[in-house]
């Protein structure tokens, strides 16, 4: 959303609602305070951009040690090749699925 708010100025008035909605999800869901919400979003989407954008011809392990270092991070330990690889697939998906509806999507102005 913010690359979309650097092409396009009516996307600039969406991103804080939005970042207001994601840290109240996060604040209900998990008890994050504020002060530490902005940060893990952000690593949160450089870790999922390494996932998304990483050629699997050059790395071909990333799907598999994505999926385990974020599993890992919860307390889980999956060893798993085919479990590992579904759920790197799921997110590489998810990632497909909103890019097309984010492309389709027009943000107009208020007035």
């Amino acid at each position: 959303m913010t690359c979309a708010a650097n092409k396009d100025t009516a996307v600039v008035h969406v991103v804080p609602y939005f970042r207001r909605l994601v840290n109240n999800e996060m604040q209900t869901r998990w008890g994050d305070r504020d002060d530490g919400v902005d940060s893990e979003i952000e690593l949160a989407a450089s870790d999922y951009a390494t996932l998304v954008f990483t050629d699997p011809a050059k790395d071909r392990g990333k799907s598999f040690e994505w999926a385990m270092e974020w599993l890992g991070r919860i307390g889980v330990r999956e060893y798993n090749p085919v479990t590992l690889f579904m759920i790197s697939a799921y997110w590489k998906m998810q990632f497909i699925t909103v890019a097309k509806v984010l492309s389709q999507v027009q943000v107009l102005q208020s007035e």
